[in-house]
């Protein structure tokens, strides 16, 4: 089936989707003390209540994490992959991308240098008398 053929990847990009999570969970109160529990424990609440506290809301945000990675895996599966053939489609990417490098005007370095061309002409940053009259040296306030 489709997921036989992907499951190899499936697994290698949830373990790496939830490499970050998995860390910051095993040091949440041997390593780090969390800011709302600490503000809780400054604030008067006794410590077992900051801690459930604490727990609940590292459980949810771990498992809103979980979901995330879970449906991002999904969806790729259902967009990248033939289930006919059993194959990665990158033609599927390359056409997005064209599309989008199509859209946008060209790639990143163009951007960059039109940006710094329109700087240069109102003269922002970069002043040695360019539009607005002032030169090299003068103080901006």
């Amino acid at each position: 089936s489709g997921w036989e053929s992907v499951r190899r990847l499936v697994k290698g990009a949830i373990g790496t989707g939830a490499t970050p999570i998995m860390n910051s969970l095993n040091v949440i109160g041997l390593v780090s003390i969390p800011g709302m529990m600490t503000g809780q424990i400054l604030g008067g609440s006794p410590v077992t209540e900051a801690a459930r506290y604490q727990i609940l809301i590292t459980w949810c945000i771990a498992t809103c994490t979980f979901l995330s990675i879970i449906v991002n895996v999904f969806i790729l599966y259902r967009v990248a992959f033939d289930v006919g053939a059993h194959v990665l489609r990158t033609d599927r990417f390359l056409q997005v991308a064209k599309r989008k490098k199509n859209q946008s005007g060209g790639n990143i370095i163009d951007k960059l240098r039109r940006g710094m061309r329109q700087m240069q002409k109102r003269c922002t940053f970069l002043c040695c008398r360019g539009p607005c009259g002032r030169q090299q040296g003068d103080v901006v306030k």
